[in-house]
């Protein structure tokens, strides 16, 4: 079995409420509803930003998850204040040169820009020149992930051998000054490192057999979602645990899921003999899924944290946290008005948000969720 190509995507969430407390901020018109409008729009057009903002969507029209995550609307119509409602990030490239020294894999960094915090996103290509065996194909990965030193520059001078981790720290750095002009971070709250691991094209997989339980592609997903350096010794938990419920599907497909990532393995689809169909697209929609689902989970346990504390509520926050509380109990439910996956009700157990979540409700009096 071997791999053709492989994506993989590193999500890094920080959530802090400072632009929606402090007007001075350098980017707290972000975070003024008018203001949000009249940039989204701006910037939706196609009118250059003096910040450089995009929206989310690298591709304008093609991306499934923002058109069925907006009510079925088209995303490049819609308004800046349908865009407000929703909670849509702005996008934008920071002013940084990646280089990889691994042959056949390209990084591509984005950041998104919410009112209540940011999320950098890094995006892994993995098309090596000659296909990888399967097992090869993990330990590329993971030398993606834990060792591999990128050399990058375009903030205070060339950085060199810097790991992904290293990479996110550095742009967080950049991008926090940037948007709170250098304030302290001791309000910032910063999630662990979310993935997404989607195997695009397989030759010679088996197409049409469930994927065995504790078996070579069970390790090899749960390598890909732990990331642990002793994924070839580990105990395996059970697979249906890790199993995410999804719509009718031939049985060799599972997504898998762990606490802090996701893997794609669809071989029937990824199958390099099948033309004209690619997993690429289903992957950009597992991380806008994952993006809004981190940023969003994190600002309502925030908030939840708040009311129990009797900590003040400013009209702002209060209003984004209505939002948000709206849109994840209708993504968890798996609402036909906007994105639908059993991953979204597996990330939000795993991030303890729903108890967080009936909290907020309940405060804007929602209904609890139905688990």
């Amino acid at each position: 079995m071997k791999v053709h190509d492989m994506r993989l995507s590193f999500l890094w969430n920080s959530t802090n409420l400072y632009l929606l407390e402090h007007a001075e901020a350098p980017f707290a018109t972000v975070a003024n509803r008018a203001a949000y409008v009249d940039r989204f729009e701006q910037v939706r057009a196609g009118v250059p930003d003096s910040a450089g903002f995009l929206p989310p969507w690298p591709q304008q029209g093609r991306q499934l998850f923002w058109r069925t995550y907006l009510e079925r609307r088209d995303p490049t119509t819609i308004t800046g204040e349908q865009a407000w409602r929703a909670l849509v990030p702005l996008r934008t490239k920071p002013k940084i040169t990646i280089e990889s020294p691994v042959a056949g894999a390209t990084v591509k960094l984005h950041v998104f820009i919410f009112p209540f915090g940011f999320t950098v996103v890094v995006d892994v290509t993995c098309w090596p020149a000659s296909p990888l065996e399967f097992d090869a194909a993990i330990e590329f990965a993971h030398e993606i992930r834990r060792t591999t030193r990128f050399n990058i520059s375009g903030l205070a001078g060339p950085l060199a051998h810097v790991t992904l981790d290293g990479l996110a720290e550095v742009v967080r750095g950049a991008v926090r000054t940037q948007i709170y002009g250098g304030q302290p971070q001791a309000d910032e709250i910063v999630g662990d490192a979310y993935s997404v691991t989607t195997f695009v094209r397989l030759e010679g997989a088996d197409t049409t057999t469930p994927v065995a339980d504790q078996g070579e592609v069970h390790r090899a997903l749960h390598a890909v979602t732990t990331w642990s350096p002793t994924y070839s010794v580990d105990a395996l938990k059970p697979l249906q645990d890790a199993r995410v419920e999804t719509r009718t599907a031939p049985a060799s497909h599972l997504l898998y899921a762990q606490k802090c990532g996701r893997a794609v393995w669809f071989p029937f689809t990824a199958d390099v003999q099948r033309r004209g169909i690619s997993l690429a697209c289903y992957h950009r929609n597992q991380v806008f899924a994952a993006l809004q689902v981190e940023s969003l989970s994190m600002l309502i346990n925030e908030t939840e944290r708040r009311i129990h504390s009797g900590e003040p509520i400013s009209a702002r926050h209060d209003s984004l946290a209505r939002s948000a509380a709206g849109i994840l109990g209708r993504m968890y439910g798996g609402d036909q008005s906007t994105y639908r996956t059993g991953s979204v009700r597996q990330h939000l157990v795993y991030n303890k948000c729903i108890d967080a979540l009936d909290v907020v409700r309940d405060r804007y009096s929602m209904p609890k969720i139905i688990r």
